[in-house]
């Protein structure tokens, strides 16, 4: 009986078993459902980057790009001036209290920037300009040479180069802003030196002007040197106070049978002279100049170069048009204070010429001739 009852059991759950089977071939029997994969954005390419710069050594600053040279803007409405470099330097003292700094790689100096034979002191290099026009010599103004003492340390203190002085600076001075309205020249070079600076005057047409002006008879003039900042030497010159004399009209530059050096127009003159010259781009001739006297104007000019005509450029107070409208302005301030007329050759003039000018005016044709060496 107990066999048989076994055998019951063992029938019953082998049709179960082949019943549950056919179930689940025929999709009867539920089976685990299985998350199909999810579909992903594609992995973004990867971000370029710039190569990472060598982290700077402890203590040493980063290399500063040198300033260019640079001069001045001109007076209200009779001056301007920017840049220059070296020679020996005499009588000018070091700005005070100020360590050398620690030595750190310097870039190579530029080179040499060619300069007219000038004087070594302040007084005999504008002297030394004013006679290449036939003009008497200026005396020094020792009460202004102090003032222009005080602007010049102002703008190595600073280190800018400006016509006025901040009265909220803590190096503003009353002595500084009486000389501050002159000629001044700044620059990165500390062993810039006074001929650099009236040398950089005489190759500017808004510049030039002033340090011919024929009523002129005493300047201030001072020079200073800085071992650090952007500022390294600034020259400060009084142009202004010291007018007494005649207004001995006209003057030429070069006068007639001069000699001068072969120079080229200043490239950081303000205002730039070039936009009234169509297709002039530096090295430029350096300027050659005839004043009349207040408002009075040349209408047309001629250049000869050993007899042959080169092309030249004429600013006046009526064609100058500078590269904004307040440099027209100033600009022509500036040659209508004297009746300035100037021209530029459109390259520098060869050495060892003869150079013929001429100038129509409203009286008549002014006409000469000088050298270059």
């Amino acid at each position: 009986m107990l066999r048989q009852l076994l055998w019951i059991v063992a029938l019953v759950a082998l049709f179960v078993a082949l019943g549950l089977l056919l179930m689940s071939r025929l999709g009867w029997w539920p089976r685990a459902e299985v998350a199909p994969p999810v579909a992903t954005a594609p992995a973004p390419p990867p971000v370029p980057t710039q190569p990472l710069q060598p982290p700077a050594a402890q203590g040493v600053p980063a290399p500063v790009p040198p300033l260019p040279e640079f001069g001045l803007a001109p007076e209200a409405a009779t001056s301007p001036s920017r840049p220059a470099p070296a020679v020996p330097e005499p009588e000018f003292s070091l700005a005070p209290d100020m360590p050398p700094p620690a030595p750190t790689p310097q870039a190579s100096p530029p080179p040499p920037v060619p300069t007219a034979q000038l004087g070594s002191t302040p007084l005999d290099t504008l002297n030394s300009v004013r006679a290449l026009a036939g003009l008497p010599p200026v005396q020094h103004n020792n009460t202004w040479d102090a003032e222009c003492q005080a602007h010049a340390a102002y703008l190595l203190a600073t280190d800018i180069g400006s016509h006025s002085e901040d009265p909220a600076n803590p190096h503003y001075s009353a002595a500084g802003a009486a000389c501050a309205s002159g000629h001044y020249f700044v620059t990165m070079r500390p062993d810039a030196s006074v001929s650099r600076a009236v040398n950089y005057w005489m190759t500017g047409p808004f510049h030039l002007p002033q340090l011919l002006d024929p009523r002129l008879r005493e300047v201030g003039f001072a020079v200073l040197h800085d071992l650090g900042g952007d500022v390294r030497t600034a020259a400060v010159l009084d142009l202004q106070r010291g007018r007494t004399g005649p207004a001995a009209y006209p003057v030429k530059f070069p006068a007639p049978n001069k000699t001068v050096g072969a120079l080229s127009l200043s490239e950081f003159e303000y205002p730039d002279s070039l936009p009234t010259c169509a297709g002039y781009v530096h090295p430029v001739g350096a300027p050659i100049a005839l004043l009349q006297g207040s408002s009075k104007t040349a209408t047309a000019g001629r250049l000869k170069v050993g007899g042959q005509e080169v092309q030249s450029c004429l600013l006046t107070a009526e064609t100058f048009v500078g590269g904004y409208e307040n440099d027209t302005r100033v600009g022509r301030s500036v040659l209508s204070a004297q009746g300035v007329s100037v021209l530029l050759p459109r390259h520098p003039l060869p050495s060892g010429a003869k150079v013929s000018v001429s100038f129509k005016t409203a009286a008549g044709e002014v006409a000469w001739s000088f050298s270059t060496r």
